[in-house]
């Protein structure tokens, strides 16, 4: 499809006939790749990483036929990639990409179009008034495409890339003692709720967990406000709608996974890690359900949190243990989710489906995949790992890769057919394990 790009002819001057042409040209392009669509689990070895081309450009998967932008390059970023499966590179409505491209972690904002598919131009996120933005947590809004929310210390700012201007959001300098930081913020899709973990510097040059809370920001109010043993804890999220905290780690004082209902004072349901809870291990929270991986069963599993000692099986990986993952279910469409998978022991089993490859799976049990390319990552360290997210309305998938190995990491968009998430592979029995 570069036909769209490669021309400099202004679409606009084109010809009604020729305009006609090239959205034939490109409708049908999406078609076919829909009616091409592989949803088996049949084995398809991971063929050799097509060249690149300097960022902005653009190639096809070899295997299964979805179009590929390369966003980073080496003369635009130190280390390009996403930050996590479920923190956006989109904002809600796809015009702007939160990139990153330091080594330190740092990042560009990047301009989007989502109808060409192609890149506009991109800025450094600046110092806010107290300090930097901690990025392994900044979230877009799920309303406002100008709008980036991030922690710097003991305040939640607002960013906005057309002004490059902060507004203060929330601060706790006066709830939470003096060089506390706040940690992985989470958000409901609707920008009232916020949920983060706390952090307190030990002198050692590294920091602590300390606490965790959940903040309403139209009351500017915590609702929930828990301090912990000293490092007791993983991570928090809170889930789309803002009712339901999802807590690990937090091993020393409860089973380790617990589910907080925020609209019956934080009330607790605590799984297990082994069996026969078999809590969640990587995961992303949907809306009211989350899906995360079984580290004792090999399976991704979905857990309702009205239920959550009902077990829904959305992926069953078999005997196939050399293989990890990612989570991203930020997409409205909830029906379907996204997975990132990557070797971390490809000699330890035989060769079998879905290696370092970026899927749809349906979340409702039926164990529906759809295979959209493979990420071609080799594993050495975390930012190696694809960590890949999706656009809100599922057309779009970020993801990190260093293409064979290489020393560094750039980030790459895949462009996915707006019919993808509708479609109806072979239904499988539905599986409900037993807790």
């Amino acid at each position: 499809m570069s036909i769209v790009t490669r021309g400099k002819l202004p679409l606009w001057l084109l010809s009604p006939i020729s305009f006609l042409m090239l959205f034939v040209c490109v409708t049908d392009s999406l078609s076919q790749m829909a009616e091409t669509l592989k949803t088996d689990r049949a084995v398809y070895q991971e063929k050799a990483p097509p060249p690149l081309p300097p960022a902005g450009g653009k190639f096809t998967d070899p295997t299964f036929g979805t179009e590929i932008m390369r966003v980073t390059d080496e003369s635009t970023a130190e280390q390009g990639g996403t930050y996590y499966s479920y923190w956006p590179t989109f904002n809600c409505d796809n015009s702007r990409l939160l990139v990153k491209t330091g080594k330190d972690g740092s990042a560009h904002i990047y301009e989007f179009d989502p109808r060409t598919f192609s890149l506009g131009g991109r800025r450094a996120i600046p110092k806010g008034p107290t300090g930097y933005i901690g990025m392994e947590g900044a979230i877009w809004s799920g309303r406002e495409p100008d709008t980036l929310y991030g922690g710097i210390g003991l305040a939640i700012y607002a960013y906005h890339p057309s002004s490059q201007t902060f507004t203060r959001v929330a601060d706790f300098s006066n709830k939470f003692p003096r060089g506390d930081f706040l940690w992985q913020l989470s958000m409901s899709r609707d920008d009232e709720i916020f949920a983060f973990s706390r952090r307190r510097p030990n002198g050692q040059g590294s920091s602590d967990y300390v606490g965790y809370s959940v903040y309403r920001r139209s009351d500017n109010s915590l609702v929930l406000d828990q301090p912990i043993s000293k490092n007791d804890l993983d991570e928090v999220q809170i889930d789309k709608s803002g009712r339901w905290l999802v807590v690990k780690g937090e091993a020393k004082t409860t089973k380790g996974f617990s589910i907080r209902d925020l609209e019956h004072a934080g009330s607790r349901t605590q799984l297990g890690a082994g069996p026969p809870d078999f809590a969640p291990g990587h995961s992303d929270n949907a809306t009211s359900f989350v899906s995360g991986y079984n580290n004792y069963q090999n399976t991704i599993d979905r857990r309702d949190f009205s239920n959550p000692t009902r077990v829904i099986s959305e992926l069953r990986l078999g005997n196939d243990w050399s293989e990890a993952l990612h989570i991203s279910q930020l997409a409205d469409n909830e029906a379907w989710m996204l997975v990132s998978l990557y070797e971390v022991g490809p000699t330890k089993t035989p060769v079998g489906p879905f290696h370092n490859e970026i899927i749809l799976v349906k979340t409702d049990g039926s164990e529906n995949v759809v295979r959209l390319l493979h990420h071609h990552s080799v594993y050495k360290e975390y930012w190696d790992t694809p960590r890949a997210n999706i656009a809100r309305d599922g057309r779009f998938v970020a993801f990190t890769s260093n293409w064979g190995g290489r020393a560094r990491q750039d980030l790459f968009i895949a462009r996915i057919p707006n019919s993808i998430l509708s479609v109806s592979p072979p239904s499988r029995q539905r599986r409900v394990a037993k807790p």
